[in-house]
């Protein structure tokens, strides 16, 4: 004899009047109100973890900058030691020159301007998405798209007060 599976959506509690409603309505403020918590201890502990690490890696990080950055001033200074090659391979990494390219806009809205004059239209990129309401606006005054129907009516909602959800993440 074959069992037969109920979905997970079968399981759910049946709701037969108000007072029961108000039970499940202040069962869901609860659990909201838990995974709020939960959520807001892990956030702590992260930014507590984020603040350590910042501490432990201080020193080392201004270091770091420091010897970068006379690295680089030895590089450039010597030049003539990097013309061929242009890098050192050393067991601890290479350095040297590197050829690099960047492009610099000054004035973004003016060269798009100009791009477009000169129909360099592979020099842009145009990102077009649907406006819902200004297509509801016209809809709803009599115009029909093919693409696009309104739906409306009502829909079961149940939203927890936020001040609740406050209040316990204040009080962890």
């Amino acid at each position: 004899m074959q069992q037969q599976q109920q979905r997970i959506r079968d399981l759910r509690p049946v709701i037969n009047n108000i007072e029961e409603a108000d039970q499940v309505m202040a069962e869901i403020a609860r659990l909201e109100c838990n995974i709020a918590v939960i959520e807001a201890r892990a956030e702590k502990r992260i930014a507590a973890i984020k603040h350590d690490t910042a501490l432990d890696t201080e020193q080392s990080t201004a270091l770091l900058k420091s010897l970068k950055s006379a690295m680089g001033s030895f590089i450039e200074a010597n030049r003539v030691l990097f013309e061929k090659p242009r890098k050192r391979k050393t067991p601890s990494g290479t350095y040297g020159l590197q050829k690099v390219t960047e492009l610099v806009i000054s004035n973004a809205e003016e060269l798009i301007e100009e791009i477009m004059d000169r129909g360099y239209d592979n020099c842009i990129k145009i990102v077009r998405t649907p406006v819902k309401p200004a297509i509801l606006q016209r809809m709803e005054d009599g115009e029909k798209f093919r693409c696009c129907s309104i739906f409306s009516g009502d829909a079961a909602v149940c939203k927890v007060t936020p001040a609740i959800i406050k209040d316990a993440k204040e009080n962890l």
